[in-house]
């Protein structure tokens, strides 16, 4: 990883504060074994971290600290927080940490774990005491009288017009809309709703996992295999029946490369209006259907997406 993003930088030192330049590089570059940690760092650098560092050689300190609270709001766990930092502080060659700025970020990790934690019982209570009032309210709420209209034999007169709720959308596609506000969104806001779109509705995801051999032979059938990380895999999974799931690609995969459309299978499993170049995915208009047994995925239905 460390090598990977020198590289880049060594060639075009402002590249930091061009994050979606980058992570179109990045997206390319980086191989399949350290895909892991490459979600730590797309995520870092969707947050604008990277912007941070590139400002950051006149005050190190202010902007690893910087950093770091952007980093604790995003959800990361405290080991990616710091996998990060110490990633971007090694490529830009600053001292490594002192003990006691460890120590400071150690503390400051605990302090932003107790808000949260307290920030959620408040929340709870909130909740509590508005169904409360709801409750209250609809217990004291005047219902207007209904005049019954009927024939003498208690059958509805010609002027009666029946209630009929209009058609749910399908359960099977109600993820559609929040997938495709997702990828309007850009820096703490769409990491926030990332994370709670994965916890209601992502079961699995997996990735092409001969996309290496596909670069060099494209026409070698790509075979797709679950990875253990929701985060770094390349498609997302979404349970609708016991072995079957609606597909659409990880909401980090925005930036649509040839890279992405050939070696990884997109091409494959989605038609879309790509051509040449880097493109951005802008909505999906259809999932994928793909069958699941064990960890080997099938593709069963095409899905489409729009790019621009």
């Amino acid at each position: 990883m460390d090598e990977i993003l020198i590289s880049l930088i060594a060639q075009d030192e402002n590249i930091l504060v061009r994050r979606d330049e980058l992570i179109g590089k990045l997206d390319e570059k980086v191989p399949a074994n350290l895909r892991r940690d490459y979600a730590a760092i797309r995520t870092a650098l969707e947050l604008n971290v990277g912007e941070i560092f590139a400002a950051g050689n006149s005050d190190r300190n202010s902007a690893l600290f910087k950093a770091f609270k952007v980093l604790s709001s995003s959800g990361l766990s405290e080991q990616r927080i710091d996998f990060v930092i110490k990633t971007f502080s090694r490529v830009l060659g600053w001292d490594k940490y002192s003990d006691d700025l460890d120590k400071e970020f150690r503390q400051l990790i605990a302090r932003v774990k107790k808000l949260e934690d307290e920030v959620t019982a408040l929340s709870s209570r909130v909740k509590e005491l508005e169904s409360k009032t709801e409750e209250n309210f609809s217990a004291t709420e005047t219902v207007p009288s209904r005049k019954k209209i009927s024939t003498s034999d208690d059958e509805p007169s010609e002027n009666f017009v029946p209630y009929i709720p209009a058609p749910s959308k399908p359960r099977s596609f109600d993820f559609l809309d929040k997938y495709n506000a997702l990828l309007k969104m850009v820096g703490r806001e769409k990491v926030l709703a990332r994370s709670n779109f994965i916890k209601s509705y992502v079961a699995k995801a997996f990735d092409c996992k001969n996309f290496e051999t596909r670069i060099n032979e494209p026409t070698t059938p790509p075979i797709f295999k679950t990875i253990n990380s929701i985060f770094s895999g390349a498609y997302w999974a979404i349970k609708l029946s016991e072995n079957q799931f609606a597909v659409l690609p990880n909401i980090n995969a925005y930036v649509y490369t040839e890279n992405r459309h050939n070696a990884q299978a997109m091409g494959e499993v989605f038609n879309s209006n790509f051509n040449v170049g880097t493109k951005k995915i802008t909505s999906a208009k259809i999932p994928a259907v793909f069958e699941c047994e064990g960890d080997v995925w099938t593709l069963k239905a095409k899905g489409e997406l729009i790019l621009n």
